[in-house]
């Protein structure tokens, strides 16, 4: 199934799909419920990419072997126990979700049917007794934030060795998913000594409000959360490029517009390995029993162009370190 295919299988899907009363399921046929924290068309369209062809790929597949069913939280945290325990009242074999608020809906309404998560640190968040034995009905992947982030931090700081303030740019009202994780960033930059703000976007002119709060001399830089539902990738870094602000990002499209640098767990592969947690479960696998998974793989870009552009200077070693050089 190719990605156009399984957009369009997967956006005519109800949000709410239950066997009809009576109806017989085949002993192969299972129940994948999805309790997604943000809007329906952003979820269906990152998992028609990845995880619905992986699941095809295992056997899995919509309207044959599997039948799929979504409740969209739209941003409102307020929402996600009723949204959760109407996901449990249908009866799905695994649930899935992602974010510590989603995940708690759902812990508080259920302790039998299995759930698999992204999170960033589960046993911190009470969903696990250790990452090797969660120890009740969840399990997943656990995004290494704890690691992830400072090495973010950690490499920016080499490249701009006088950094001593990060603004941290991400949507205004944006999913509760987005504010999880961007308490880590403020974090690990306060632990590294530098000042940290994060600005809420709504609109262009924040954006450039945003950038123009980068102290200069490189002195400062932007993280680039996510920013906007909808952004125009090329005319947000040629703001930052006219302001000299170095950026980095965790978003591929942003980095070929014109970012600085981008440092990131490979999301693809989170959900590939999602898929393949959510196989295990169907055929039998106990959620207490089976580890959560941490980060394998990483991503390190660097924009040559851009930073001779802004006057920034790559410590030799990135050239041989990168995934991939631009300029």
């Amino acid at each position: 199934m190719n990605r156009r295919q399984a957009l369009r299988t997967l956006a005519s899907l109800p949000l709410l799909a239950t066997a009809a009363p009576g109806a017989a399921i085949a002993a192969t046929r299972k129940r994948l419920g999805f309790l997604e924290p943000g809007p329906r068309g952003r979820v269906i369209e990152e998992f028609a990419a990845v995880m619905g062809p992986r699941l095809a790929e295992l056997g899995w597949v919509e309207g044959k072997t599997l039948d799929m069913f979504f409740r969209f939280g739209e941003g409102d945290e307020s929402r996600f126990a009723a949204l959760a325990k109407e996901l449990v009242d249908a009866r799905p074999d695994v649930i899935g979700t992602a974010g510590t608020p989603c995940t708690r809906a759902l812990q508080q309404a259920t302790r039998t049917i299995p759930i698999v998560t992204t999170v960033g640190d589960p046993v911190a968040a009470g969903f696990a007794q250790s990452l090797a034995r969660p120890g009740a009905n969840i399990t997943g992947v656990s995004q290494g934030k704890s690691e992830i982030v400072p090495k973010q931090i950690e490499v920016l700081r080499a490249a701009v060795p006088k950094l001593s303030t990060l603004v941290i740019l991400r949507e205004r009202g944006t999913i509760p998913i987005f504010e999880e994780i961007t308490q880590p960033i403020v974090t690990a930059a306060r632990a590294a000594g530098l000042a940290a703000r994060a600005y809420p976007i709504s609109s262009m002119a924040d954006v450039e409000s945003a950038f123009r709060a980068v102290p200069s001399g490189g002195r400062g830089a932007a993280y680039l959360m996510h920013v906007l539902t909808q952004p125009d990738h090329r005319a947000i870094m040629q703001i930052a490029l006219r302001l000299r602000v170095p950026t980095f990002t965790n978003d591929l499209e942003m980095i070929d517009a014109g970012g600085l640098m981008l440092y990131t767990l490979v999301h693809e592969d989170e959900d590939r390995r999602t898929a393949l947690i959510v196989d295990k479960l169907f055929r039998g696998a106990d959620p207490a029993m089976l580890p959560f998974e941490l980060p394998q793989r990483t991503i390190f870009v660097i924009n040559r162009r851009t930073a001779a552009a802004i006057g920034v200077v790559f410590p030799a070693d990135f050239t041989i370190r990168a995934t991939r050089v631009i300029g």
